[in-house]
């Protein structure tokens, strides 16, 4: 099976993919993720998703730029748009990276035995599966629930600071909390 791995600065500026009009996802956050796709001609769109100037440039000499177009649409989301031939063992990367207020794009197809030299490939995780590290969704939300007011919550996920402001100001006067708690509820598990 092909891949497409996304990296860099996904959790400072989202990417928005989609694979022949019917897989939509939105990726960000701290890991690398990959998408796992079938072997064959692929028509890829990727647009990074905040309202910030964007420039869009490829890895290096030979990336797949020449085979996909670039375009820019009104000036704040960078665009890369075309069909790709993929191979079981290509990989498709896709390196968010942000300087200052532009974000750069940066793309590259290459063969599974490549993809190391630009990704580590250990840290890659499965979109959809749960990023080393993160907590569970339902004793976040539990926590939140019953000792949201004393930053319960923010301690259980690693967030030591807001832990201690929501401790001193009792959950940020509670609605911090509440907020906290409408988000833990909707996020994915």
């Amino acid at each position: 099976m092909a891949k497409i791995i996304i990296f860099g600065d996904i959790d400072i500026s989202a990417l928005y993919i989609s694979v022949d009009g019917g897989k939509e996802l939105t990726i960000s956050g701290k890991y690398p993720k990959s998408l796992t796709i079938s072997a064959g001609t692929h028509r890829i769109f990727a647009t990074t998703v905040t309202k910030i100037e964007r420039a869009a440039n490829n890895l290096s000499d030979g990336g797949f730029v020449d085979t996909l177009t670039q375009s820019m649409q009104n000036s704040t989301n960078t665009t890369l748009s075309g069909e790709l031939d993929f191979e079981s063992s290509d990989v498709l990367l896709i390196e968010v990276e942000q300087k200052g207020m532009k974000t750069l794009v940066h793309n590259k197809l290459v063969s599974a035995s490549e993809a190391d030299n630009y990704v580590h490939m250990d840290q890659v995780v499965e979109y959809g599966e749960k990023e080393p590290g993160q907590k569970n969704k339902w004793v976040a939300l539990l926590l939140c629930f019953f000792l949201g007011t004393f930053g319960a919550h923010r301690f259980y996920e690693g967030k030591i600071g807001t832990g201690i402001l929501y401790l001193l100001t009792f959950g940020v006067f509670g609605i911090g909390a509440l907020i906290d708690f409408f988000k833990i509820l909707f996020r994915k598990a």
